[in-house]
């Protein structure tokens, strides 16, 4: 392992394909630690599960599934003042296995705040505060991150930095910064690579995000950024928890015309479980963009009462196994201390991803902030 004050701008070398490489900017010192992998131990593959789309039917912009090959995945190291909870150290401590796993399959870019570089970040949330990345270009093409406008999940929490994350994130990997009217957040958008999109009502469709926008409005805007030529429509439960519920905890595009579902088993209130019921029989009914119907593959999630008695109740807690994250040839899955659970959690995404590596990473303090995996997480494709 080797530690080196060398200069802030590394992204080329970082981002070079022959080379595995961590980088992880530990705290305000910016001290670069670098942990070189064996590539022949951990190949680059692509494993997407989805056909591409003949380059002349490809809008301009374009948002590939998260199946597809990927050059690195981008996190953020949080602040202490940025989380609702009190345990920064149990909260670094999880952050930084995600970023270990990771390590072992592609680069992580972790981002620290800093003034002098222009770094603005406080969250550990980069699925919401970073930008979402699209191809560009119907021949020759180039990555581009799109700038969602983070208004900290429709005002719910004080004004952090985080807004300014996605510029500056743009702006140290030298990536082409795309603009947009639109307030929404990463983990409100789940996409198959085929130009079909997932979402909830609740999390986009809601006037603390889009004031005055109208679903037809937020539809053709989206479809401009990504691609979208399809959209399945979730109500979701606004208010339910800070994300308004957010779809990466409730459904996901899985492998071979599958759609993952999380199999709620504790509900705050009888409008959530309504509108869990009414999600359900909508993903029953959808089909892809060939008009063929998905496969519903349910996760139950872990048991509420047994992780609150453990850990301490708190309503935001979430203990999906939906909220995994995808890497170069592994799955990024979290467990609860919850041994039945965990195990048959393990057991589906093993039937599921045959190709792949299956990780479990135990969290705590992720999930009673009302995270996960794939909610710390955001994936930078191969281009």
């Amino acid at each position: 392992m080797h530690t080196s004050k060398a200069n802030h701008r590394e992204t080329d070398m970082l981002l070079s394909p022959p080379t595995f490489l961590l980088r992880i900017l530990m705290c305000a010192a910016l001290y670069r630690t670098f942990t070189r992998i064996d590539a022949a131990a951990y190949p680059m593959q692509m494993q997407a599960q989805v056909t591409p789309q003949p380059e002349q039917l490809r809008p301009l912009l374009f948002k590939q599934s998260e199946y597809a090959l990927q050059r690195a995945t981008i996190m953020a190291w949080p602040t202490k003042h940025s989380l609702r909870g009190d345990d920064i150290a149990q909260t670094r401590t999880e952050i930084a296995a995600i970023a270990r796993a990771i390590a072992l399959h592609q680069h992580v870019l972790m981002f620290v705040h800093d003034d002098k570089h222009n770094i603005n970040v406080d969250s550990l949330w980069a699925r919401d505060t970073a930008p979402s990345f699209v191809v560009r270009g119907r021949e020759a093409h180039e990555l581009a991150g799109v700038q969602l406008n983070f208004n900290e999940w429709g005002h719910k929490t004080h004004t952090t930095r985080d807004a300014r994350f996605a510029k500056a994130v743009n702006t140290e990997l030298k990536i082409r910064p795309i603009s947009t009217w639109l307030h929404m957040e990463g983990g409100a958008l789940e996409v198959d690579g085929q130009g079909t999109f997932m979402g909830t009502l609740s999390s986009i469709v809601n006037p603390n995000r889009n004031k005055g926008a109208s679903q037809a409005d937020i539809e053709a805007e989206m479809s401009r950024l990504f691609g979208i030529r399809r959209f399945i429509w979730l109500p979701g439960t606004a208010g339910i928890d800070i994300t308004d519920d957010h779809v990466d905890s409730l459904a996901r595009f899985g492998p071979n015309n599958t759609i993952i579902v999380a199999g709620r088993n504790y509900f705050l209130s009888e409008k959530e479980r309504a509108d869990y019921v009414e999600g359900r029989r909508i993903l029953d009914q959808a089909v892809n963009f060939h008009q063929q119907p998905y496969r519903i593959v349910e996760v139950p999630d872990a048991d509420f009462d047994a992780f609150s008695r453990k850990f301490g109740e708190e309503d935001d807690t979430t203990l999906s196994y939906v909220n995994f994250a995808l890497v170069n040839g592994a799955v990024l899955v979290p467990s609860f201390d919850d041994n039945e659970a965990d195990g048959k959690a393990v057991a589906i995404f093993r039937s599921l991803f045959v190709d792949r590596e299956i990780v479990q990473i135990p969290l705590q303090a992720l999930a009673q902030e009302g995270g996960g995996i794939h909610c710390a997480t955001q994936e930078l494709p191969f281009v």
